[in-house]
């Protein structure tokens, strides 16, 4: 990601944090997202489901991968003591929503970037309300095989072995719905927001787990997801992870089986990387939904 995208990412963020909107009352985080979504030259859609906002970017035939972040915030007081603290009385950005957001714009702005290495529609939901009361959801449940597929795209980003599968957890999201009305397969995964340091010597999934236990959890008042790397490596995984479905097999270099090259054009192995290979293998995807949270760990 380039300094000037970062800067703006890093400054976005702290104005949501600042700024955090309840339930269903998401005017402002809404406008903003249609006014980033419309300078890029998207296709806008305000008002979904009342304060929802998607954006659509089309790019010849292919796929169609759907990503989606949340908008609202929690009725919680903060008390993180940052310098960038919630500005609204009695509410706050507790469960990471706003690095949701950045970090889609964030994805959104790269991809329209660098359309000459995919092929397909992608579309970028900005869900209200997610926290908003409901008697119950249906489990969220990963398709097995995008799953894999994802991950191989995230480790790309992360190293090989740092995406853990952390097996069967308890929460409430209703992201499942959507995959679920669309008849396409769901992936979801969490984006750990903690400062690097303080897994220093942590190698397995139990010493990782530790680590988070010890840590303020979302929807805590003291809830405060480090910027860096979170929204570096938000915007990366969410970048990679849609181009993988888009571009098929063939986003990973011949030269070197890096994703990366695939993104930039260049290799280190001095493969030439033609993205035009990719397009009869979009168009046998329908619709992935690539769907992630923040947490702490």
């Amino acid at each position: 990601m380039d300094a000037d995208l970062l800067s703006r990412l890093t400054t976005l963020y702290r104005d949501l944090h600042q700024h955090p909107e309840l339930s269903s009352q998401e005017h402002r985080t809404a406008g903003i997202v249609a006014q980033w979504l419309t300078d890029l030259g998207l296709e806008v859609i305000e008002g979904i489901g009342g304060t929802g906002v998607v954006g659509i970017l089309r790019n010849g035939p292919g796929g169609t991968v759907l990503m989606r972040a949340d908008l609202d915030a929690l009725p919680v007081t903060e008390d993180t003591g940052l310098p960038y603290a919630s500005t609204v009385d009695g509410v706050m950005h507790a469960c990471g929503h706003d690095v949701h957001v950045t970090c889609l714009l964030g994805a959104a702005t790269t991809l329209d970037a660098v359309r000459d290495t995919w092929a397909g529609t992608l579309v970028f939901v900005f869900q209200p309300a997610e926290v908003e009361p409901m008697e119950s959801a249906p489990a969220v449940v990963n398709d097995p095989a995008a799953a894999e597929r994802t991950r191989a795209a995230l480790e790309e980003v992360v190293g090989v072995g740092r995406v853990v599968d952390p097996g069967p957890v308890t929460g409430s999201e209703d992201v499942g719905v959507l995959a679920a009305t669309a008849g396409a397969p769901l992936v979801f995964w969490l984006l750990g927001g903690a400062d690097p340091a303080d897994f220093a010597g942590a190698s397995t999934p139990e010493e990782l787990m530790r680590a988070v236990a010890r840590l303020p959890s979302n929807h805590s008042p003291h809830y405060a997801p480090v910027e860096h790397p979170t929204l570096d490596l938000g915007v990366a995984a969410l970048t990679a992870a849609a181009t993988a479905w888009l571009v098929g097999s063939r986003a990973f270099c011949r030269g070197c089986g890096s994703l990366t090259c695939t993104l930039t054009g260049r290799c280190p192995a001095g493969v030439v990387i033609n993205s035009s290979e990719s397009a009869d293998e979009g168009r046998r995807v329908r619709t992935t939904m690539l769907l992630p949270a923040i947490r702490r760990g």
